[in-house]
C-alpha cells in the first residue's frame, strides 16, 4: 500500500515536469538583429514545433510556434510601434487579411501604454488550433481566438519585404552564439516587470495622455453636428451597412446580414500591392443574440459615410520624437495613416454593430429604415459626440441604432501611429423585413 501511494506521488510530482517539457518542444529556429538606420531596436527569435523547409511553407499553416522580442533600444515610444509595425504589415500582409484581424491589429498597436525599454520581453505566440496569445514582460495584453494573426506578424520578419534578406535568412536557419549570448543577457527588472502589468488596466497611453492638459470634452448627442474638419485619407474609406433583417411579426428572432462594403480606390500613390486593396471592406457582421438566418441587402447605401480624422501636426501633440527617427516617403505615410484609420474604423464600427438589436414592436408594425450615426472619440477612446446624421420615420428604429453604440461599451484608443486629436466614424444601421 505504501509502494502504491509513493508511486502516485511520483507520478503526480512528475506531472508538471512533463507538461513543462511538452512546452519547450518548440525548436529555436535562429535569432536575428532588428534595427533601423543603425539604430537596434530588439533581438528576435523564432521557436517552430516543425522543421523549416521554407518561408512560405510556414507561413501558409499553423500551428505552436513563438516569435519573441527582447527590446534592445533605451526608449521605443508607442508611436514609433505603431508606426514601423504598421509599415511592415503593409508590405507583407495582402489588406484582405488585415480587414480581417482589424480588431486584432488596433490591440497589438495599441499595446505599449508607455515607451518600451531595454529588457522587456515581447512575445507572440500560436497554439496548435491557431489561436495567438500577446504578452509583455510575463502579462498577457491581449490575445485573438482567429487562427492566422500569427502568421500576420510573422510575415512582416520572414514575408516578401522582411527587415532584410540577412535577418529573414538568419531567423530561419542561424543562431549566432554571440548574439545569443546578448539575447539570453536581456531581461527586465522586476520593478519595470511589476509596472507592465498594470498596463492591460490602464487603457491609455503614457504619451497621449502627457500630451492632453486640456480636460476632455463632454459627450453631445445631437440629430447633426456640422465638423469643420479637412480630412485624411477618407475618399478611400468604405461604408460599411449593417442590415438588421427581421421576417414578420410572429416568426423567429430577427437575423443581421453581412455588411456591404462601398469604396474607391486611393487617389494618392502607394505600393502597387496595397493601393488597389485599400479601400475596400469585406467582412461579416453578426449582431449579438441574432438568429443564424442571413438575406441579402436590398440596396446599398450611397457612399456617403465616411471616416475622417482631424488634421493636425505631429508636434501639436507634444509626442516626443526619437533621436534618429527617419523622415517618411509621403506617399508611404499617407498609406500608413489610411490603413491604420481604416482598420481603427472598421474595429469601431464592427463593436457597435454587433449590438444593433431590431426593436420587437418595430418588428410588428412593420417599419424599416436607415439610421446614420456619426461617432467622434477621442485618442483614449472616449466618446465626444455622437450625432444621428440621417434618421428614419420611426422613433424605435433610431434609438436601436444610438443604444447600440453606447451597449458597445468601452471603444480602444487610437493608435499611437494614426495622427488626429480626434477620429469620426459614419456607422449605417439599416433595418429590413421580409
Amino acid at each position: 500500500m505504501r509502494y502504491a501511494i509513493c508511486l502516485l506521488l511520483a507520478i503526480l510530482g512528475l506531472a508538471p515536469i512533463a507538461s513543462a517539457a511538452k512546452l519547450e518542444k518548440m525548436q529555436l529556429t535562429g535569432v536575428a538583429e532588428y534595427s533601423e538606420l543603425r539604430r537596434p531596436y530588439y533581438i528576435a527569435a523564432l521557436y517552430l514545433d516543425q522543421q523549416v523547409i521554407s518561408a512560405g511553407q510556414v507561413l501558409s499553416s499553423w500551428g505552436r510556434r513563438r516569435m519573441e522580442m527582447r527590446i534592445t533600444a533605451e526608449r521605443w515610444t508607442p508611436r514609433r510601434f505603431s508606426s514601423q509595425w504598421t509599415q511592415a504589415l503593409i508590405l507583407n500582409v495582402d489588406p484582405a487579411q488585415l480587414d480581417k484581424f482589424d480588431d486584432a491589429f488596433v490591440s497589438f498597436n495599441n499595446l505599449p501604454r508607455g515607451a518600451l525599454q531595454r529588457g522587456d520581453h515581447l512575445v507572440v505566440e500560436s497554439d496548435k488550433k491557431g489561436r495567438t496569445r500577446v504578452s509583455l514582460n510575463g502579462t498577457e495584453m491581449f490575445s485573438e481566438s482567429k487562427p492566422g494573426f500569427f502568421e500576420v506578424l510573422l510575415a512582416t520578419w520572414i514575408g516578401d519585404k522582411p527587415p532584410s534578406t540577412e535577418f529573414r535568412n538568419a531567423i530561419l536557419s542561424d543562431i549566432d552564439r554571440a548574439l545569443m549570448a546578448q539575447y539570453q543577457a536581456l531581461q527586465p527588472s522586476e520593478k519595470r516587470t511589476n509596472a507592465v502589468a498594470t498596463w492591460p488596466d490602464s487603457g491609455a497611453i503614457d504619451e497621449v495622455a502627457e500630451s492632453e492638459q486640456a480636460p476632455a470634452a463632454p459627450l453631445v448627442t445631437t440629430e447633426r453636428a456640422t465638423l469643420a474638419t479637412p480630412q485624411i485619407g477618407s475618399e478611400s474609406q468604405a461604408a460599411a451597412t449593417a442590415a438588421v433583417v427581421a421576417k414578420p411579426a410572429g416568426t423567429s428572432k430577427p437575423a443581421v446580414t453581412s455588411p456591404k462594403a462601398i469604396a474607391s480606390k486611393p487617389t494618392t500613390p502607394s505600393p502597387a500591392t496595397a493601393s488597389a486593396e485599400l479601400g475596400k471592406l469585406a467582412k461579416t457582421v453578426t449582431v449579438k443574440d441574432a438568429a443564424t438566418q442571413t438575406a441579402p441587402l436590398k440596396k446599398e447605401l450611397p457612399a456617403a459615410g465616411k471616416a475622417q480624422v482631424v488634421a493636425m501636426a505631429p508636434s501639436s501633440r507634444n509626442v516626443p520624437l526619437e533621436p534618429d527617427e527617419p523622415a517618411m516617403d509621403p506617399a508611404i505615410f499617407r498609406l500608413q495613416q489610411e490603413t491604420l484609420l481604416k482598420l481603427y474604423r472598421s474595429s469601431i464600427i464592427k463593436r457597435a454593430l454587433r449590438q444593433v438589436q431590431y426593436p420587437g414592436s418595430a418588428v410588428r408594425r412593420g417599419h424599416e429604415g436607415t439610421v446614420l450615426l456619426e461617432l467622434t472619440v477621442d485618442r483614449r477612446g472616449k466618446v465626444l459626440a455622437l450625432d444621428t446624421a440621417t434618421k428614419t420615420r420611426y422613433n424605435s428604429l433610431n434609438k436601436a441604432a444610438v443604444a447600440a453604440v453606447y451597449d458597445a461599451g468601452s471603444l480602444p484608443a487610437v493608435p499611437a501611429g494614426l495622427e488626429g486629436d480626434s477620429i469620426t466614424v459614419s456607422i449605417p444601421v439599416k433595418f429590413t423585413l421580409q
